[in-house]
């Protein structure tokens, strides 16, 4: 049973049982005149127009190919492309709501006006993050809607002081929310009150052997919960949690951990060499690595923004003896990845830190993924669009430009297939059918 603490934080969180609707709006909006890229890779479809109503898009057909509702408003948006609302797949914005996360109302809506208009949460303090996704849930704040996870690892990582900062109070590792796990555990209270604090994942973290990471992810599918993992647990490699059935995993550089003979036992005890040196990202290793997430669709959380920072820092930083070179060879076995048929999704790590031009690193993390791993524009916004729907379980109304989808929209300026740094000429943001400022 969760320890007092965790009950009363359990209680604190607003609306868990009430019905998870979004706020509508009631008009009805039309968008006329616009090429349209619909998140499925395919080219953009010029003179085409949108309905949105009650949230959603009602149709999508060519200009004067159908009749548009009775007092609807209509913007004419020729000259201009849409594309879906991106989702960044991978941020953290409450790790420590008493310290640097207190600015997260403000970074998510700088989020949103930088056309982010959902966003997964992997892993931290339950009580914020559902207070933050009851409000983030009307379509008129100014926030994305947000999806988050709760935290399960071996009782020895949670001595991590980051672990500390997102207990609300209470024991790390003992909160419904982040969760010490060992073979003693009684998996399904545990994975049910994970559930309970409105997670819609778990997310294995670290110091998680095969058995038990396979045991955690069977019981949260039974209980309706994606499962998403650190591409290497520490002892659990990349290819175990793969054949486990996890939807996706973090980190491209963790890959290389699955055939490194001197696996550390513990997250803790890492050391800062280069496991990649042993990995060449063309050996019959990685190939068959990619082959196991490619049969039992595991997505590639790729994480290239942060990877970015890591190129540039000294010795050491994030375990590796040369920070640039593991960068280098994380860039390179992404693109490998994606030519295997792996699906890569979009996620920073970082969702406003330390941007230069004030957008989400969204749109870095896709010019990434063309310039540094091979995906074509188009490609790169599936990635932070339908792919990353797709690892969290919303494929059936978010990502996509298709009748019945959440209206989640980004209106540009210029055309991103021809050149992906144009997803940052931004000219109107919509979610759920609610026009937002855009970031210009």
């Amino acid at each position: 049973m969760p320890n007092h603490v965790a009950v009363v934080a359990l209680l604190a969180i607003p609306s868990l049982n009430a019905p998870r609707l979004e706020a509508q709006p009631q008009a009805t909006t039309v968008l006329v005149g616009a090429t349209v890229i619909d998140g499925t890779g395919a080219p953009g479809k010029a003179g085409q127009t949108i309905v949105m109503t009650g949230g959603k898009v009602a149709a999508l057909f060519a200009d004067g190919r159908g009749r548009l509702p009775v007092g609807a408003v209509v913007h004419d948006l020729r000259g201009k492309f849409v594309i879906p609302g991106l989702i960044d797949g991978h941020v953290h914005v409450a790790t420590d709501p008493s310290g640097r996360d207190a600015s997260a109302r403000a970074r998510l809506g700088q989020a949103l006006s930088g056309g982010v208009t959902t966003v997964r949460d992997m892993a931290g303090d339950a009580v914020a993050l559902a207070e933050l996704a009851a409000e983030c849930r009307d379509a008129t704040h100014t926030c994305p809607r947000l999806f988050y996870a709760a935290l399960f690892a071996g009782p020895t990582f949670f001595t991590d002081p980051r672990a500390k900062a997102s207990a609300h109070g209470g024991t790390p590792g003992g909160q419904p929310w982040q969760r010490a796990i060992t073979p003693s555990t009684d998996l399904v209270s545990a994975i049910r009150e994970a559930k309970a604090t409105g997670a819609t994942g778990i997310k294995m973290y670290a110091d998680l052997n095969a058995d038990l990471a396979t045991a955690l992810t069977r019981e949260a599918h039974k209980q309706g919960m994606q499962v998403w993992a650190h591409a290497t647990l520490y002892p659990a490699r990349p290819s175990e949690l793969a054949r486990a059935g996890v939807q996706g995993l973090s980190h491209t550089m963790l890959l290389a951990w699955d055939v490194d003979p001197d696996m550390p036992a513990r997250y803790a005890d890492r050391t800062p060499r280069a496991p990649y040196e042993n990995v060449p990202a063309d050996s019959p290793a990685l190939i068959s690595l990619f082959g196991t997430m490619k049969t039992h669709n595991t997505i590639l959380d790729a994480t290239l923004w942060v990877t970015q920072q890591i190129e540039g820092a000294p010795a050491g930083a994030g375990g590796f003896a040369e920070p640039r070179r593991a960068a280098a060879w994380a860039f390179d076995v992404t693109g490998r990845a994606h030519a295997t048929g792996v699906k890569v999704g979009a996620g920073t790590d970082g969702l406003v830190d330390r941007s230069p031009d004030g957008l989400p690193n969204i749109h870095t993390e896709m010019e990434l993924l063309v310039t540094r791993a091979g995906l074509t524009p188009l490609e790169a916004i599936r990635s932070a669009t339908s792919i990353n729907a797709e690892l969290l379980g919303r494929s059936a109304d978010l990502g996509r430009i298709a009748p019945g989808m959440w209206a989640d929209l980004v209106v540009l300026d210029a055309d991103p297939a021809r050149d992906i740094r144009n997803s940052r000429r931004i000219a109107a943001v919509y979610k759920a059918g609610v026009r937002h400022q855009a970031s210009r």
